[in-house]
């Protein structure tokens, strides 16, 4: 996971994830129609997105190309979690 959970999320937090999801993936999907299918894979804790994807022998996703890295994305808590869902959605 992104970050312990030390108390569950309220229902508004809940409400504004889901809406802030929405948003992205309505965003990301115009993109790809765009012909946006850049390769970008995240990293978390030394995991990678790439150790469970199914399409690697399509994408052929390889750090030693030029261009080709990890987003990196550290641990966080529950309020900085939100605090970056309130900033995309400002």
């Amino acid at each position: 996971t992104l970050f312990a959970v030390s108390s569950p999320a309220a229902s508004d937090e809940i409400d504004k994830l889901c809406n802030t999801a929405h948003n992205q993936l309505i965003k990301a999907f115009r993109g790809v129609l765009k012909g946006n299918i850049s390769i970008k894979p995240v990293r978390v804790s030394g995991e990678t997105a790439c150790d469970y994807c199914p399409y690697h022998s399509i994408c052929h996703f390889d750090t030693e190309f030029s261009g080709n890295k990890y987003s990196n994305i550290k641990k966080v808590s529950k309020e900085e979690f939100f605090q970056y869902v309130n900033k995309l959605d400002g």
